[in-house]
């Protein structure tokens, strides 16, 4: 039985845990076996190489049941929600008894005209002016929405840019 490695801060703890994060590897044993996984992925990879099996059994099955316990934790927490959310459902207008934007058709709508761009093509008021469901909103609260819509989209943008760099650096295809 060779020497186990310190595992936590190893490259294999990472590779796997980004494997069982991104589905790659699922967390029931049932669809694979650590055997199988070690023998058709891992025991070939250079990470792995000082690796004894007996130590990633180990690992893997720890990984799995945090990994359960996660996705159960998870689950109870969806449906606590929608427990809530049928016991208290959210208010169509705020305490000033002003619409919220976010349950009303103009959501959708603006993310639409922001998707044709067309907020770059008009002005605010012209934008504003050009759909009833707009008009509902004074035109303050509308601009912030705006803005909003357009802070949510650059966001976006660089969660999955940062995401695409992270995954990148546990596969790197130059090696």
């Amino acid at each position: 039985m060779s020497e186990k490695i310190p595992w936590r801060d190893s490259d294999a703890c990472k590779i796997v845990l980004f494997d069982l994060n991104k589905g790659h590897l699922l967390l029931s044993s049932s669809e694979m076996s650590a055997l199988e996984a070690w023998t058709k992925v891992y025991m070939h990879l250079k990470e792995f190489k000082d690796v004894p099996y007996e130590q990633f059994r180990d690992r893997l099955r720890d990984h799995r049941k945090q990994g359960q316990r996660l996705l159960n934790k998870a689950s109870s927490d969806e449906i606590d929600l929608y427990t809530d959310r049928i016991l208290f459902p959210r208010k169509l207008v705020n305490s000033r008894n002003e619409l919220v934007f976010d349950l009303s058709p103009a959501k959708a709508k603006l993310r639409e005209d922001i998707d044709n761009k067309k907020h770059e093509k008009m002005t605010l008021h012209e934008l504003w002016s050009s759909r009833c469901v707009y008009r509902l909103f004074e035109q303050k609260i509308f601009y912030k929405r705006i803005k909003q819509e357009l802070r949510r989209r650059k966001c976006i943008n660089y969660k999955q840019l940062k995401q695409a760099k992270d995954d990148l650096l546990y596969y790197d295809p130059s090696e």
